[in-house]
Formats: structure tokens, C-alpha cells, sequence
């Protein structure tokens, strides 16, 4: 079962949904979504009677903006004290301190983010908010002479795209003030089956281009990372379901790995996995479909799946459109960004006028291009973006 809603549905997702006629909520944003005529839909009354009375049913979700028809009909079923618990970041930090003692992090809002003293504070340090979507408001602090102008950037974020996503998926009110920590980034999309057991069904490695760089600019899926990360991850998570009780869950998580090899929880996000569509490089990279091993309670074949060529990486890219821009007066050139990649697996374009990125791009990297991704991160696409 899935709900749909906004702000976005990926086309790989609805042509899942269309072949195997999963049930869907019928909500509006669906109604009036192109491309959504073949859904096997219900209404409200129909679709939630089915999920009480279909014991071990699981619930998909493109956005949490979804958990809003979970607490109105289903409000004290496990699957809604599950998303309270893991979209309330502070909580969620008090669960990973016990697993990461020496982590330091402390709620405020964003009038107290305003008259803060950060001179006593350990640099770098994050802030980001409490409940957030592509980056946004995220900013990393390495001086005390930066702060007024991330102040700036923050208040401008919120002024920006403050009614661009639910308050069930963004507040710019509450922030968290926490440790930057150095190390690796990673990406995993994962699921809690029905036993709690934790099922991986991606890994990416999420590339930056310098220590200020927060963007979603380059993110990496291949057997040697796979290879890498997968039985340190699955241990990290069943601590995680022993602490947190959860089951039939599915859920993105970003970590970083410390050079002293600790693995330590950025955040969990609920009933989805990696947001908008970065979710779909699984496809490219393994052949694995993410929803079905969710709705159908399947763990891809890893013993099998790695056995072929490490070399190859595969690459998922989102391409923002700089915030000082006036995006109204913008033109995205997206042949020419797409020529900056050897081999191009699909672009999905965006309406940056809406949303904070131009595109999504997969693409797919061999040894001997490598380098090329180097440029890429590196690269601020200048020559790709008019301003008229």
C-alpha cells in the first residue's frame, strides 16, 4: 500500500505502482498528477479499512507529508508512534547519543538561533532544521565571524521556500545546533521487515566538494561501496530496531564514518526512502526495484548482486540553481550540463521555479572516467545557467 503526496512522485515509482496495481490513497495531489490515470486508487474510507484489517500490510510513502493521513485515521497504530518517533530529530538524537555518546547537539528555535552566543560553541558546528527536505536551511558554521551572514542565508531559505513543503515535512521555526562531524557521508535507504530485521536495499556515498559544500550534488551507488558498507550498516541498524522496537518500516538514513571508523547518524527520515527519486539509482546500479522489496517484504540478493564488476559507479546527481539567483529570470541549458558526463543515463527535469533544483540526472561512470566526477562536483555550472 502507498500513499502519494507532495511534492513530487518519481515516474520509475508510478510505473511500479501502475504494473503491480498497488492499492493508493486517493488523495488530491494524486487526483490532479499526471500520469497517475492507471493507479489502482481508494478513497479514504476504503484504504485505511483494508490497511487495519490486512495484518502485516506495509505503507509506502513518497513524502512524509503522508504521515498527516496516518495520524488522522490510524493514530495509535504502531506505524504512526514509528514516524512520531523518528521525524522529532531532537529524539532521535537522544536515541543516537546512547549509540554515540560523545555526540553533541541542542534544540532552539529560530528566534533563539537569532541572539545566539555562538562564541562558546565547538567549530565547526550544523545547523539544520528539525524537520527539513534538499538541504535546505542547512549550514555548516567553521567561525565565529561567519555567523551573521549563515543568520542571512537561513533567514533567506525561510523566506525562499517556506511554503514550498508541508510543515509536516519542513519547519524553519526549530533548529538543531549540532557537532559537524568529519568523515565519509552515506546515503542508505533500508527497511524493518515484519520480524524488524533491518533490509538494505541501497548504500550511496554522498560527495562534497569542500567542508562548507552541503548540496546534493553528487551521490555514488557501486559494488565496491556496497562491498564497503553493507554488514557495518546492518549491525548499526539492528541496534538501532533493538532501541527504537520498530517493524515493516521503511526509512532513509544518512550517516558519516569518522576516520576512527564510528559510524554516527546524521538522521532518519520515515515511511520513504532517499526523497524526490535519488532512490531510483538502485535501479541502475543493481537492477533492484526499492519499492517492491519494501511492498513485497524482499531482501535483494547482496551474495549474488556483488559478485559483479566493482568498477563501475553509478551516479545520481541533483543540480540546484544558486539561491541568489532570481529564478524567474533563470534559463537552464540542460543539453549542455548533460554533455559534462560520459555516459547519461537519464535527466528528470524539474520546475526550478518551484523547487530548489533543476534536475535530477543518472548517469553511469567507468574506471577509465572516473576523473570525470571530480569536475563534476567541482563544477558550478555557470556555463549551463543564464540570467536574462
Amino acid at each position: 500500500m502507498i500513499i502519494l503526496e507532495k511534492p513530487f512522485i518519481s515516474p520509475y515509482l508510478l510505473k511500479t505502482l501502475s504494473e503491480d496495481r498497488t492499492p493508493v490513497l486517493a488523495t488530491d495531489f494524486v487526483r490532479n498528477y499526471a500520469g497517475t490515470e492507471n493507479l489502482n486508487l481508494m478513497s479514504e474510507e476504503a484504504f485505511f479499512a483494508y490497511y487495519r484489517e490486512t495484518a502485516g500490510t506495509g505503507l509506502y510513502s513518497n513524502s512524509e507529508d503522508s504521515a498527516a493521513w496516518v495520524y488522522k485515521h490510524i493514530p495509535e497504530s504502531d506505524l504512526a508512534k514509528s514516524i512520531r518517533a523518528i521525524k522529532d530529530k531532537h529524539s532521535m538524537r537522544e536515541v543516537f547519543a546512547t549509540l554515540n555518546p560523545s555526540y553533541f547537539f541542542q534544540k532552539v528555535t529560530f528566534e533563539q538561533l537569532k541572539t545566539m552566543d555562538v562564541t562558546p560553541l565547538p567549530k565547526p558546528f550544523i545547523v539544520k532544521p528539525t524537520k527539513g527536505i534538499a538541504s535546505i536551511g542547512i549550514r555548516a558554521v567553521f567561525k565565529d565571524e561567519e555567523w551573521p551572514q549563515i543568520l542571512q542565508q537561513v533567514e533567506k531559505d525561510r523566506h525562499d521556500y517556506g511554503e514550498a513543503f508541508s510543515h509536516t515535512v519542513m519547519d524553519l521555526d526549530h533548529f538543531l545546533v549540532e557537532g559537524y562531524i568529519l568523515g565519509q557521508e552515506i546515503a542508505v535507504d533500508a527497511f524493518f521487515n515484519r520480524e524488524g530485521t533491518p533490509v538494505i536495499v541501497n548504500i550511496m556515498e554522498h560527495d562534497f566538494a569542500s567542508l562548507e559544500d552541503n548540496s546534493d550534488r553528487l551521490y555514488k551507488s557501486s559494488v565496491a561501496i556496497m562491498r564497503r558498507y553493507l554488514k557495518p550498516v546492518q549491525e548499526y541498524l539492528s541496534s538501532v530496531s533493538k532501541a527504537l522496537g520498530i517493524k515493516n518500516f521503511p526509512m532513509h538514513m544518512e550517516m558519516r564514518i569518522t576516520d576512527a571508523g564510528e559510524f554516527i547518524p546524521i538522521e532518519i527520515n520515515p515511511m520513504r526512502f532517499a526523497g524526490f527519486c535519488t532512490t531510483d539509482i538502485a535501479s541502475y546500479a543493481f537492477g533492484i526495484n526499492p519499492y517492491r522489496c519494501f511492498l513485497e517484504q524482499k531482501s535483494p540478493d547482496w551474495d549474488t548482486l556483488l559478485q559483479h564488476d566493482p568498477e563501475d559507479i553509478y551516479v545520481m546527481a541533483v543540480i540546484d540553481i544558486p539561491r541568489n539567483l532570481d529564478k524567474n529570470r533563470v534559463h537552464f541549458d540542460y543539453e549542455k550540463m548533460a554533455s559534462k558526463l560520459s555516459e547519461v543515463l537519464e535527466v528528470r527535469k524539474m520546475d526550478y521555479r518551484i523547487f530548489p533544483m533543476a534536475a535530477f540526472l543518472f548517469a553511469r561512470s567507468t574506471k577509465e572516467h572516473h576523473e570525470e566526477l571530480t569536475r563534476w562536483l567541482h563544477d558550478d555550472m555557470r556555463d549551463v545557467i543564464t540570467v536574462y
